[in-house]
């Protein structure tokens, strides 16, 4: 039966990239303009990337949706715990940079650098903090739990 699952698994996953790709085809040829790349972000602004295409949206949600799962796996799963956070975490950056635009232009500029460079400082002291067992950031790192002091 586990077999089965797992087949089942990887056949559930294969439909969900068949439809997203099928969606931006579908999008494509409909909406000859859904994916056009150079747009006005703004008035008097350069022709540049669009942010508001339907491939960026994607991508914002593909990447909450990575965070999700991993957060799931390390809430449940205490062996994968320490590799799940850290992707969740590196999935974390990568959507901080893709919503730089926003952050630019309704937060202060350059702000999706300086959350970056937050997270990726705290992204190995999570890592190996949750692989050894014990937590540095709020206690002291010399006790273990579970040994005598």
């Amino acid at each position: 039966m586990g077999s089965f699952g797992g087949i089942l698994r990887y056949l559930a996953y294969a439909l969900m990239v068949t439809a997203a790709a099928g969606l931006v085809l579908w999008v494509g040829i409909y909406s000859p303009d859904g994916l056009r790349m150079s747009v006005l972000a703004a008035p008097g602004h350069e022709p540049s990337t669009s942010e508001f295409s339907l491939v960026e949206y994607m991508q914002s949600v593909l990447l909450v949706a990575c965070i999700a799962i991993f957060a799931w796996i390390a809430a449940r799963d205490r062996l994968r715990r320490p590799l799940a956070i850290g992707f969740a975490a590196l999935f974390l950056l990568f959507l901080v940079r893709e919503q730089d635009y926003f952050l630019d232009h309704y937060g202060a500029d350059n702000l999706w650098q300086v959350l970056a460079s937050l997270s990726s400082r705290w992204l190995p002291c999570i890592c190996t903090d949750t692989a050894t067992g014990w937590n540095s950031v709020g206690g002291d790192p010399g006790h273990r739990p579970g040994s005598r002091s």
